[in-house]
């Protein structure tokens, strides 16, 4: 082997070892827990990501650690894509109203329901404020987390879309149990 043959040799081996190594050893940014969020950019829309810190203390409450709202394209069209996590396993019997601003202003233009009702069924859609019409999404559950996704062009955005999410008792009431973020609208 050639003194240039064992160097090619050298740096083709040494290079992924060294990237890896770098990854590893750069200083990840910190996850906020303080209802701040993060953004990203998907291909052919966005994606940003809220976080809530842990303050419910009640067991059984659904507690919500971060949420994230996505925009992409797909062949059918955009696609508007919420998930929620929580603190603790949601188990089998819970509801999340999130807030959708799709058109600016200071007030909710559409509520999109994630729902686990048990026997009853699981079920996402969205409903334009003041309307009793809904449209159903695909809802999706896992351990500690849900999403909904739908057509984007359900809620009509006319700009970067901002959320804000409601967990609820799933009785008559429906009454508030977690906010998040806790004052205002995730971006």
């Amino acid at each position: 082997m050639t003194t240039r043959t064992r160097a090619r040799f050298l740096i083709a081996t040494a290079t992924p070892m060294l990237v890896a190594v770098l990854t590893l050893a750069a200083p990840a940014a910190p996850l906020a827990n303080d209802g701040s969020s993060a953004t990203s950019r998907a291909v052919g829309g966005y994606w940003d990501v809220g976080f809530d810190p842990d303050d419910r203390t009640e067991l059984g409450d659904r507690d919500i650690r971060r949420t994230s709202r996505r925009v992409y394209r797909t062949d059918r069209g955009r696609m508007l894509k919420i998930k929620v996590h929580t603190y603790e396993e949601l188990g089998w019997y819970w509801w999340f109203d999130v807030h959708i601003d799709s058109r600016g202003g200071p007030r909710r233009d559409y509520v999109m329901s994630i729902v686990n009702a048990d026997m009853n069924g699981n079920f996402c859609w969205v409903t334009r404020r003041g309307r009793e019409s809904r449209h159903e999404g695909r809802f999706r559950q896992g351990g500690t987390w849900t999403s909904c996704r739908i057509e984007a062009r359900l809620v009509h955005p006319e700009k970067r879309i901002r959320w804000r999410i409601v967990s609820m008792t799933i009785d008559e009431v429906r009454t508030p149990l977690d906010r998040a973020p806790d004052r205002g609208w995730y971006p």
